[in-house]
């Protein structure tokens, strides 16, 4: 209903478990919408971890997490998701805007879990990089910012924001040579559109 009343142009499908899933994904698909709990008929009962698994199998595909959750949302952000909305938006302009600017984006986005798919990535040519604050597995660092400072030396063109809500850990990004970032709990608001098509103009 959210994505109809975006685009009346727009066609609507839904999957109820993976073997539909991956026929709608086959027959060529715009965006994805995923709740964050998927209990029943996906290996993945997590959309973080579904949208994690997509992103290395469907890089071109985009994807939107649907949860109230700022903390899930970040973790959607970072797996490779476009920035979602909650439950509660549904019905309201922002959700509109929201998936109308996804379905018009044409930025391809990309999740780097490790130093080698980094690497990589800035081989290959990116617009911008968005670092968590602290570092999961698979990389030297532990903290973005340190991560940052080292990219910034070897890929001095760059874009790099910072997702943190700790304003010391903003200020050491932009010393680190980041734009402007935001934080977890900005997910899901026009700040974060704005500092992202800022970002990428």
């Amino acid at each position: 209903m959210a994505v109809s009343s975006a685009d009346r142009s727009v066609q609507v499908l839904m999957a109820d478990d993976s073997s539909e899933l991956n026929k709608v994904l086959e027959q060529g698909v715009d965006l994805l919408l995923l709740n964050r709990e998927m209990p029943y008929g996906f290996e993945d009962q997590e959309g973080v971890g579904l949208i994690r698994k997509l992103r290395s199998h469907h890089p071109a595909v985009r994807m939107m997490l649907v949860s109230n959750y700022p903390e899930a949302q970040a973790a959607a952000v970072a797996a490779g998701a476009v920035p979602g909305f909650g439950k509660r938006e549904i019905g309201t302009k922002r959700v509109a805007e929201v998936i109308r600017e996804a379905l018009a984006c044409t930025a391809e986005v990309c999740s780097c879990n490790d130093a080698e798919s980094l690497d990589r990535v800035c081989g290959e040519g990116v617009d911008l990089l968005l670092f968590n604050r602290e570092l999961g597995f698979g990389f030297d660092d532990e903290q973005g910012v340190d991560l940052m400072a080292e990219v910034r030396e070897s890929h001095p063109d760059v874009k790099m924001m910072l997702i943190s809500d700790y304003p010391d850990a903003q200020a050491a990004a932009k010393e680190a040579g980041a734009l402007p970032g935001f934080g977890k709990a900005d997910l899901g608001t026009s700040k974060v559109e704005k500092a992202l098509r800022n970002a990428l103009s």
